[in-house]
């Protein structure tokens, strides 16, 4: 099962995956520019790409939002069948794992590969509790949607407050 992953507040508000391999991505692109600009010096990942962060780049975008009786996840993998993914919840968590396999081509000289293979994993602690036995998902066009419905407790209930004078 993939283990907890630490959270942060960014600009907007949005509670975001922490994501180490991204700051140190950003420092590193930090000290290019730097570098660029005193030293007029053009770093190997301009010349040859972004190869270096492509550790992190394996870990696919995630939405989760709330609504009144459930939390939605939304995983973007695109070019993976659904066999390819797994998705495993608790009342608490939801983890996501899968698995991007290598494309080979026999006897063949490549001039430009985009593609990458590897796995990933992913685990998000929820804000409130969850149905687990109740949990959903589909798989449509790339995208894996999973639905989690909310226990009774965790639902958002409004009662009018008689005012007194």
């Amino acid at each position: 099962m993939a283990r907890a992953v630490d959270i942060v507040r960014r600009g907007n508000n949005a509670i975001t995956r922490w994501d180490p391999w991204k700051e140190m991505e950003e420092v590193r692109r930090s000290m290019d520019d730097l570098f660029s600009r005193v030293f007029r010096f053009t770093p190997i990942s301009r010349l040859f790409g972004d190869g270096y962060g492509a550790v992190a780049s394996l870990t696919p975008p995630v939405d989760l939002y709330e609504t009144d009786d459930e939390l939605v996840l939304r995983c973007y993998v695109p070019g993976l069948r659904k066999d390819d993914v797994t998705v495993e919840v608790t009342p608490t968590n939801v983890s996501i794992s899968g698995s991007y396999p290598e494309h080979t081509v026999k006897d063949a000289k490549w001039h430009a590969r985009a593609s990458e293979s590897g796995t990933f994993s992913l685990a998000y602690d929820l804000p409130v509790e969850i149905d687990a036995n109740k949990a959903k998902a589909t798989y449509t066009d790339g995208v894996l949607e999973v639905h989690l419905p909310k226990t009774e407790t965790a639902k958002t209930k409004s009662v009018k407050v008689k005012i007194e004078s």
